[in-house]
């Protein structure tokens, strides 16, 4: 990967999709001479995944080719876009599959195929497929989009060995952590990040799995992490809703409810659908005691924009609960 498709990754690691976009828009990535060319492919597949990441799913499947000649980097975006598409339409009507998979009788981290839905299944056989290829069970291209399909179908188990072919791939490394953190074993997520710090500890991804470990390790490390998110603001060559958001949730922590507010404002004036930066001051509004209305109209304004979101599953698991209980005292 070239220095300069390298530098985009990182600005679309810290959340600035739309500069990735527009800097590869602007460079000619219609040709298909990818051995002429090796920056070619990963141009490609940073674009996309920026696509991806804005939620313009059909503008990806609709333009990447679903064919032979197609390279397999390109199919597994093309799969990615497919299963975000389905379960975004879908909505409030299909749990979070990684939820489930935590919970799922008998079978830890690994939510069974039969729980899935056909379009799922469809999406699951088709990476399935793709990992019958030893060479592409090797390829971080591919990788990266197969390992989060099967983290979003609950195969957490599976997205982890799929990754660990490829221990010295950042990115790799990266949604390993990220699986770690959300299966709760810190300590795992720890010691991942800290391999890291021997072989690429100056890299921006780096720095930001670093912050990520250090608001999960807490106490001393909240400020450790705040001071690693205002660092990466200022190397981005715009404050993302992404990174204000990580410095608001790090200021929550550390108690300074006004700084996270103004930073989570912030956030939603750039992007007012984001749906971190909602759930944040979903919290934010709580702790600082705002009137019910002010924290109602955030929580449902992140339904509308995240129906699987873990903040709206767990109030409205708790809602149902309440309902029952006050049925049950009402009889």
């Amino acid at each position: 990967m070239s220095d300069s498709t390298l530098a985009l990754r990182n600005q679309f690691h810290l959340g600035a999709y739309q500069h990735v976009i527009n800097q590869l828009s602007s460079r000619n990535l219609s040709s298909r001479n990818y051995e002429q060319d090796p920056d070619l492919l990963d141009q490609k597949c940073l674009l996309y995944r920026a696509y991806v990441a804005q939620g313009k799913f059909n503008l990806v499947i609709t333009d990447i080719e679903d064919g032979a000649n197609t390279p397999a980097e390109l199919l597994a975006l093309r799969m990615w876009a497919l299963l975000l598409q389905f379960q975004t339409k879908a909505g409030a009507a299909l749990p979070s599959r990684p939820a489930l998979a935590l919970t799922a009788t008998g079978t830890p981290l690994q939510l069974p195929a039969e729980k899935l839905e056909a379009k799922e299944r469809e999406v699951l056989e088709a990476v399935q497929t793709l990992l019958a290829e030893p060479v592409n069970r090797l390829n971080s291209r591919i990788i990266i989009p197969v390992a989060s399909i099967l983290y979003r179908l609950g195969q957490l188990e599976e997205a982890l060995r799929v990754l660990a072919h490829r221990p010295k791939d950042l990115e790799c490394v990266a949604l390993t952590v990220q699986t770690l953190l959300f299966i709760n074993r810190v300590d795992l997520a720890q010691r991942e990040m800290d391999g890291v710090k021997t072989w690429s500890e100056d890299d921006q991804l780096a720095l930001l799995l670093e912050g990520w470990v250090n608001l999960r390790l807490g106490g001393a490390k909240y400020r450790e992490a705040l001071y690693i998110f205002e660092e990466l603001a200022q190397a981005a060559p715009v404050p993302t809703s992404k990174l204000l958001s990580c410095q608001a949730v790090a200021n929550l922590h550390l108690g300074r409810l006004p700084e996270a507010e103004s930073l989570l404002l912030e956030a939603l004036a750039k992007d007012g659908d984001d749906a971190e930066a909602l759930a944040n001051m979903v919290v934010c509004a709580t702790l600082l005691q705002k009137p019910a209305d002010v924290r109602a109209r955030f929580l449902n304004q992140l339904r509308d924009v995240a129906p699987q979101h873990p903040l709206v599953e767990s109030v409205t698991q708790k809602e149902a609960l309440f309902d029952q209980c006050a049925q049950a005292i009402a009889h």
